[in-house]
């Protein structure tokens, strides 16, 4: 009726190797060959790079020709950004492999998969194109924030998991079982988050939740200004789930140089923006969290009613340039 204890599975940093395709093309399979160079790895990268933008890959580079392998040119990056290449040059034995560490690539923010290509094995057409490549799945949050997971636990963290989400469904955290006979110990995990929106859900096996009955458990999402994202007081059935936005550091905010008020907020769709009087008109600009600017108008009022009914649930930017200057406010559509 209670599972067994295993440790949280992915902590911030955590560099991992991922296999995405198999690769058929053994020579055990396929018979030898004279030149046949795979990637067989990719190391040095994190599942998740925080407050960064750069990464510096290692890969593992096999010889699965019969010839010497003396050179080879190793094309790596993630799409949407120029593709970048490495000369390779060395001696490279027969069925034996050898880390090579790439140069420094710059990555924007978001959800990436990185592929490393081998090509031009001794200077000729690899005649065995199916282990050429290796991909590995990661993400960037740039800029990045630090946020805080607080779980206190019941008398049996055995039943308790946890996950953390982006909106688009990729996993950037989990965590649990814990041990049991621990009420009252409190687990702390740090997050490192972007300018998005998240779904945190904790999971509860036995579906009596962390409170109350065998302890007084709950748990508690905030930043380090203690400004609450998430939270619960433990009384839930098996899983109990909330979506929050963040803002962290990068947006271009001068102010507040005057008074712009945005209510509901979070909206479910229509949004009243009220500003103090300024003299003349203001430009109004909507983006997402990105900087991408998805509106753009003047308005002469003082209030102003924003229809989003027909964008994505999320977080956006709403910047109101006057006369003195500018200023942003996140707005958070969440239905």
């Amino acid at each position: 009726m209670r599972s067994t204890l295993l440790l949280p599975a992915l902590l911030l940093g955590i560099t991992a190797t991922a296999q995405v395709v198999p690769h058929e093309h053994d020579a055990a399979h396929v018979g030898m060959v004279e030149t046949d160079a795979a990637v067989t790895s990719i190391q040095q990268v994190p599942l998740l790079l925080c407050d960064n933008d750069r990464i510096q890959p290692r890969i593992t580079l096999k010889n699965n020709g019969t010839l010497v392998l003396a050179t080879a040119t190793i094309t790596y990056g993630v799409s949407g950004v120029p593709q970048a290449n490495f000369s390779w040059e060395g001696s490279l034995q027969p069925e034996q492999t050898l880390n090579v560490d790439l140069p420094q690539i710059t990555v924007p923010t978001g959800e990436h998969v990185l592929v490393a290509t081998v090509s031009e094995p001794n200077g000729i057409t690899d005649p065995v194109p199916g282990n050429d490549s290796w991909s590995f799945p990661f993400s960037v949050n740039n800029p990045g924030g630090l946020i805080t997971f607080a779980l206190t636990l019941d008398d049996f963290g055995s039943d308790v998991t946890w996950i953390l989400e982006t909106n688009l469904g990729t996993t950037l955290y989990e965590g649990g079982p814990y041990p049991d006979n621990d009420a009252g110990e409190q687990v702390l995990v740090p997050f490192c988050l972007t300018n998005d929106c998240y779904v945190f859900t904790i999971f509860d096996v036995f579906g009596d939740g962390i409170c109350c009955t065998e302890g007084e458990g709950s748990y508690v999402i905030y930043d380090i200004d203690s400004l609450i994202y998430a939270e619960s007081d433990g009384q839930y059935a098996f899983e109990n789930s909330n979506e929050f936005c963040v803002t962290v550091v990068g947006l271009q905010e001068q102010g507040p140089l005057f008074d712009l008020v945005t209510y509901p907020n979070p909206t479910t769709g229509l949004l009243n923006v009220q500003r103090s009087a300024l003299e003349g008109p203001v430009h109004m600009e909507l983006s997402d969290a990105s900087g991408r600017i998805l509106r753009s108008w003047r308005s002469m009022a003082e209030l102003d009613v924003l229809d989003l009914t027909d964008m994505p649930d999320g977080m956006y930017l709403l910047a109101c340039k006057g006369v003195p200057g500018t200023t942003v406010k996140p707005v958070v559509l969440s239905r």
